[in-house]
């Protein structure tokens, strides 16, 4: 997410002016993501870029001559015992960028596999350093000086950081997707929620997804 692209989706995944809408009506995508103006210094800007998850799948299709479809099934999916998965394809290549259809009991596991260090039922399924390199800090998103509150990503995962509490967790890892999907892990009690939702583009919500372990997961945690 740090690539220096020109690059905007910061607008409804409808309209026209969403870079990400832009590329998913191209001929060629990869070749769209490329061809975007360089307007900082790669590595230094964080700016969310859909288009460079499709660059990832590409690279992991070039390097292996699997697409991502094929590499994940074999590779995450079926040694986590999922079956019932579909991929929305996007110029007959599955859409890494936002492609990928899972149950929620599925999608747990995927962030059991975090929580664990990248084992699963005591099975070594990602290298342990791959995991903690995923969740690691690579660049900073951004910072509430008057909330606390700081932002910073990993490799496809979210960061987040708050001033300490009293009885509240101070840092959450969290992978999200437009809808409302949710992982969530708080560091650390390691409880996990996982929310599937329909919500799209609905992002001035009074309550979204993640206030389900705000008002009712962690507040069981307490009572307990």
């Amino acid at each position: 997410m740090t690539p220096g692209l020109e690059w905007n989706e910061g607008f409804s995944y409808s309209n026209p002016a969403n870079t990400a809408f832009q590329m998913n009506r191209t001929p060629d995508t990869i070749e769209f993501v490329l061809s975007r103006k360089l307007v900082n210094k790669p590595g230094t800007t964080f700016e969310y870029n859909g288009g460079t998850t499709q660059l990832l799948a590409a690279i992991i299709k070039k390097t292996t001559g699997s697409d991502i479809a094929s590499f994940t099934k074999k590779h995450l999916l079926t040694p986590l015992g999922i079956t019932k998965f579909e991929w929305a394809k996007l110029r007959g290549e599955p859409d890494a960028d936002s492609g990928l259809r899972l149950r929620s009991r599925d999608v747990a596991k995927i962030g059991l596999l975090l929580v664990n260090g990248g084992k699963w039922n005591g099975k070594r399924i990602v290298p342990e350093k791959l995991i903690a390199e995923a969740m690691a800090e690579h660049a900073k998103v951004s910072s509430d000086e008057k909330t606390g509150e700081v932002v910073t990503y990993g490799y496809q995962i979210w960061r987040f950081a708050f001033r300490p509490e009293e009885n509240w967790p101070s840092f959450f890892i969290e992978l999200a997707g437009n809808g409302g999907q949710k992982v969530h892990i708080d560091a650390q009690t390691k409880a996990m929620v996982v929310v599937t939702a329909g919500n799209y583009d609905l992002k001035d919500l009074k309550k979204n997804s993640f206030d389900i372990y705000a008002d009712l997961v962690f507040s069981a945690l307490l009572d307990r």
